[in-house]
């Protein structure tokens, strides 16, 4: 009798909210925020559009959360290259470094569409930034 090997499982992303946030993430930053609908994110997410009214009223909704969690990210990574026991020039390169990773996961379309885009986004975005800047200098 033979038998068939055990698939390695992969890493799945914990809820439907992970799910659905993950996925409207990479759709955004790969097509920009107008070309992607509500129903292409859920039919990518494999979740139904009720689970998307469930955590979000409207497309800007999450992106806004993808915005502010961008914005976390960052804050997080820069924090950490802060905190490390090494030279201000290794310190610099280091979050030019990451500053240049991050930035070459979002497509041109988005970064675009977040520059002409709805200016309480635009609004919201910057002062989150700015805000997140001013606690780690503190």
């Amino acid at each position: 009798m033979e038998t068939k090997p055990t698939p390695t499982p992969r890493p799945e992303i914990s809820t439907k909210h992970d799910q659905l946030l993950a996925t409207a993430f990479e759709l955004i930053a790969k097509h920009g925020v107008r070309r992607i609908t509500i129903e292409e994110i859920c039919r990518t997410a494999g979740v139904s559009k009720v689970t998307f009214y469930k955590y979000y009223p409207n497309k800007q909704a999450i992106v806004k959360k993808i915005l502010d969690d961008l914005v976390q990210h960052g804050i997080r990574k820069f924090n950490e290259i802060i905190e490390k026991d090494i030279s201000f020039q290794e310190k610099l390169r280091l979050i030019i470094q990451v500053k240049m990773e991050e930035s070459a996961k979002l497509s041109e379309e988005f970064l675009e569409e977040l520059i002409q885009a709805d200016p309480k986004l635009m609004d919201h975005f910057w002062t989150q930034a700015v805000d997140a800047q001013q606690l780690t200098m503190n």
